[in-house]
């Protein structure tokens, strides 16, 4: 005859598994209240719990990919971009920060060009402030050999010394 692990007396009928503090003890119907069904019937009710709650109304997450963050880069001038769109709404970094569920500090520091966002936050920022900060990698590797074929020609130390070795 089993005895209650719990109260020392003798269990008539069913007994049960319960866990208490990580240990598994058999316990008459009175003491089985204590505790916690064993885990892998804890287990299986929690499975239940989330195959019921996905089953209603059930939003598929997006992940993030490595692949979006590969084709798009942030734009060199985005902190003035954002600064400047933000004051134009008229907002705070505080209401900002709300409206893009993130941290004032980390507006801040955006602003200030102390924190490149990545991804992510840049498109957040986007969403908010209607303005552009990603562009496609192939873009900016063309525009910046614009810059360095046509923008760049001012003289430089360097050119200078080249035309006196040349007199």
């Amino acid at each position: 005859m089993l005895c209650c692990e719990i109260c020392g007396c003798r269990i008539y009928g069913n007994s049960q598994k319960i866990i208490i503090d990580g240990v598994t003890l058999i316990t008459c119907q009175r003491c089985a209240k204590a505790g916690m069904p064993p885990y892998s019937t804890y287990k299986q009710e929690r499975k239940k719990f989330f195959e019921k709650m996905l089953s209603k109304n059930t939003k598929f997450i997006m992940t993030r990919t490595k692949l979006d963050e590969s084709r798009y880069d942030v734009v060199e001038d985005y902190a003035m971009r954002i600064k400047s769109k933000r004051e134009e709404l008229g907002l705070t970094t505080e209401i900002l920060a709300r409206q893009i569920n993130e941290k004032e500090s980390v507006i801040k520091r955006l602003e200030s060009g102390k924190f490149k966002p990545d991804i992510h936050l840049a498109k957040k920022l986007e969403r908010a402030l209607k303005i552009t900060l990603l562009m496609p990698q192939e873009q900016i590797t063309s525009d910046a050999k614009y810059e360095q074929l046509y923008v760049n020609q001012s003289i430089t130390l360097g050119d200078v010394v080249e035309l006196k070795k040349r007199k």
